[in-house]
């Protein structure tokens, strides 16, 4: 091919060969969502803990590769549009959980993001970035056995933090496995009750990306 990259072998530059994903991709990412605890205050005396099962996250977008703006290093762009959702396991109370508790908690999410890939081997990268958007947050029939205490959602601010591995097969087709820690920030909810919180809601995440050259 006609870039010239890093080889650290050698030490020196050559054709890029099949291990450069150069220009314009479409990516599609998912994988599991361990959310955080979220408190909410349901009135002026009692907090509670909203406490979550595993659950998933799933995103896709375009983005555009810059090949070797430093040796061994790459530089990508994206807009990336998704969705994270996590039941509940239990609310608790007062430290005691309360059996029968229901709800899911969402957040359709868009990013704009920034990743620097470094090159461990010929087809082997280390992925660390990040990105900045918004996010509607959606608490959804939060509850207890008789009653829904909240149901409402909000427009947050939102970031994530990236860190993995990219494998590049060809030059049209690389896959990457990270872990994502994301957050957003103070949604403003308000229980059927009438009381008001800003709630964060983050998450540690577990995922598995596809990019596909354009």
């Amino acid at each position: 091919g006609g870039n010239q990259c890093f080889d650290k072998g050698t030490l020196g530059y050559g054709d890029c060969g099949a291990g450069e994903l150069e220009g314009p991709y479409f990516l599609v990412r998912g994988g599991i969502v361990g959310a955080e605890a979220t408190e909410f205050n349901f009135n002026a005396a009692t907090a509670i803990d909203n406490e979550y099962d595993v659950g998933w996250a799933a995103g896709a977008g375009f983005g555009y590769e810059f090949v070797e703006v430093e040796p061994g290093i790459d530089l990508r762009v994206e807009l990336e549009l998704g969705y994270q959702e996590a039941e509940i396991d239990e609310h608790v109370i007062g430290g005691a959980g309360i059996a029968g508790s229901f709800g899911e908690t969402g957040v359709f999410y868009g990013f704009v993001n920034l990743y620097g890939d470094v090159q461990l081997l010929d087809d082997l990268e280390l992925v660390l970035g990040g990105g900045i958007g918004l996010g509607d947050v959606d608490f959804d029939g939060h509850g207890i056995p008789g009653l829904v205490a909240l149901g409402d959602d909000d427009v947050a601010f939102g970031y994530y933090l990236d860190a993995g591995l990219s494998h590049e097969f060809t030059p049209d087709v690389a896959i990457e496995a990270s872990y994502r820690y994301s957050s957003f920030l103070d949604a403003e909810l308000t229980s059927t009750a009438g009381f008001s919180n800003d709630v964060d809601v983050d998450s540690h995440q577990g995922l598995l990306g596809l990019r596909l050259k354009m």
